[in-house]
């Protein structure tokens, strides 16, 4: 029981080392599977995703060309109204944040204004009591 350089046998496991040896071998073999079952999920939602996807886009086709010149063409003309009225929405929003930032930087300019005045009187004061 040297060790090993002696030719003596190991000490033989006890009790309590192989239980703690089953239980790390499972929580190892649980996260392996755990691991693969979940990218296998997600392969297979993936799957399921696209597929709902061409089959929606299938029936959206059949119902386009199922409807008249004139049904197309009033369908065109709301989308492409919807479509203006988005893009005018994402401008304005774009606007909005624009002006919010111009704001914030014009107060921040202000603030560090203030404060250099602030430093100067205090600079200018101390300067006159001969500090």
């Amino acid at each position: 029981q040297c060790g090993g350089g002696c030719g003596a046998p190991p000490p033989a496991e006890g009790p309590i080392n192989k239980v703690a040896t089953v239980i790390s071998k499972l929580i190892v073999s649980g996260l392996v599977l755990g691991f693969f079952g979940l990218v296998c999920y997600h392969l297979c939602c993936r799957k399921m995703v696209e597929r709902r996807r061409a089959a929606r886009e299938q029936e959206a086709r059949a119902r386009w060309e199922a409807m008249s010149p004139e049904e197309q063409a009033e369908a065109q003309h709301k989308l492409d109204r919807e479509l203006a009225a988005l893009q005018q929405a994402a401008y304005q929003q774009e606007q909005r944040e624009q002006r919010q930032r111009v704001e914030a930087s014009v107060r921040h300019s202000l603030q560090m204004e203030e404060a250099r005045r602030q430093d100067l009187e205090r600079t200018e004061y101390a300067r006159r009591m001969g500090w």
